[in-house]
């Protein structure tokens, strides 16, 4: 298991892939992080719920879309 993934409680390590790939891809899609991860749509629906909570991605638009903001807190950061 990832190092982090011992250190912050709640963390763990198909989360923290999840957000991998949603930061990586710049695409917050259900479907697309059910694809990459290989995982039932209910459980990628579950961890797309909590990026939204921790802040990764945005709530979904009009339209269900949602954006990936934590790379943009990141450069707005330095």
């Amino acid at each position: 298991m990832n190092g982090l993934a011992h250190t912050l409680p709640g963390v763990d390590e198909l989360y923290l892939q999840a957000i991998g790939v949603l930061v990586l891809s710049d695409r917050a899609s259900t479907s697309f992080l059910q694809r990459s991860l290989g995982i039932p749509y209910s459980q990628a629906i579950t961890l797309m719920h909590r990026a939204e909570t921790d802040g990764v991605v945005t709530v979904p638009n009009n339209v269900g879309r949602r954006d990936v903001i934590a790379r943009r807190r990141q450069s707005q950061d330095c």
